[in-house]
């Protein structure tokens, strides 16, 4: 009787152990911050379809839930606009060489909470509003 156990219980043992272990989602936390002077929007195009309107000193986060590792939290996205009260606007795309680009992680703050979360901090400045032309 334990042979015949044995030998109904090998073959799943072998089974689960040549499947691939389900890799963890990532969280992604986004935190926009408002150091403009004025009022923002953040729109997200593509993909995530999404706008954050900030006041002067305010501050925003959103989380993502993904599979896998990405490099940016807008992944899905194709571009961002910004829309400075009143009236300025900018479209940052991924091919934008801008080193400031809302797009890309090399713009952001990131600290890592665990290795399965990040926390991505970008702060609008009163140059980024100065240096966009009316």
């Amino acid at each position: 009787m334990e042979m015949k156990k044995l030998l109904l219980f090998l073959p799943l043992v072998v089974l689960f152990a040549c499947t691939e272990p389900q890799r963890p989602g990532i969280t992604l936390e986004c935190k926009f911050i408002n150091k403009s002077g004025v009022e923002l929007s953040v729109v997200l195009y593509q993909g995530i379809n999404d706008t954050v309107t900030l006041a002067d000193r305010e501050e925003s986060t959103r989380k993502i839930e993904v599979e896998g590792g990405f490099d940016s939290p807008f992944f899905y996205c194709d571009s961002i606009g910004v829309i400075f009260n009143p009236g300025k606007k900018v479209l940052y795309k991924w091919s934008n060489g801008s080193a400031r680009n809302p797009l890309r992680a090399e713009s952001y703050a990131i600290t890592k909470i665990n290795e399965h979360h990040f926390l991505y901090q970008y702060t609008f400045t009163e140059q980024d509003y100065l240096n966009i032309p009316n």
